[in-house]
């Protein structure tokens, strides 16, 4: 029930919380699993690598605790740091789905029926070539980082060459393409033009994410947090406007 209801993750997570446990680096690796299986959304990868990073130590730390501090100091940090990641996490869940709400009503206000449909549009095309302009890096980058830190400078410099090469064909293609996919409307053109240069942007930014990734998770979780809490701002902005 705290898994499905508080945190709003699939039961399976249950398990790589439970292993988690035994050994964190495996609990994350059942996480890591399931969203590469596309059981876990964005929003639901956040929540429970934050739970995650939270939680109880795996069993070796608590041993070492009991070993080193006692049994009445381990089980009272236990029984104060289980709830604890537990609330974190439901608030950042309920944070996150209050933010988004927001910005879904606040968009079909602001754009009506139709505009909302050319949003989506511009959304698809723009998530289509981010993944292109990618080509895998996110991944790599925190993969290589992790298993060797001191190289993080020069992975994240050669994930920021591959992407800017990927991302410029990416940015290109959608410029010469962007009058055809809004059938020629002007408004909805320059919309498809600040997609597009976003892609060339986050070529530029995305590689120090994905370090940030294997380098610290709640550093990473605070800027994935900060995210839609942005673009709900943004999105305020435009509506007053």
């Amino acid at each position: 029930p705290v898994i499905v209801h508080l945190l709003d993750l699939p039961p399976k997570a249950t398990e790589a919380f439970l292993i988690g446990f035994l050994r964190r680096d495996y609990g994350a690796a059942g996480l890591y699993s399931m969203a590469k299986g596309g059981m876990l959304s964005h929003l639901q990868v956040v929540v429970s690598l934050v739970t995650m990073t939270l939680f109880m130590p795996c069993l070796a730390n608590l041993l070492v605790i009991i070993k080193e501090q006692g049994a009445k100091v381990a089980i009272g940090r236990s029984l104060f740091i289980l709830p604890f990641a537990v609330l974190v996490g439901a608030a950042v869940n309920f944070v996150s789905v209050v933010v988004l709400m927001f910005t879904g009503i606040l968009l079909a206000r602001g754009l009506g029926e139709e505009g909302r449909g050319k949003y989506a549009a511009v959304v698809v095309w723009f998530g289509a070539a981010l993944v292109l302009g990618e080509l895998g890096q996110s991944a790599a980058v925190t993969y290589f980082v992790a298993r060797s830190r001191s190289s993080a400078t020069a992975v994240v410099r050669n994930s920021r060459r591959i992407m800017v090469a990927t991302s410029f064909t990416m940015v290109v293609a959608g410029f010469l393409g962007s009058s055809f996919l809004a059938g020629g409307e002007r408004e909805l053109t320059f919309a498809y033009l600040v997609a597009f240069s976003g892609v060339g942007v986050n070529a530029v930014l995305a590689p120090y994410l994905y370090a940030l990734q294997a380098l610290s998770l709640f550093q990473w979780n605070l800027v994935r947090l900060s995210q839609p809490i942005l673009n709900l701002v943004a999105v305020i902005v435009w509506y007053l406007a």
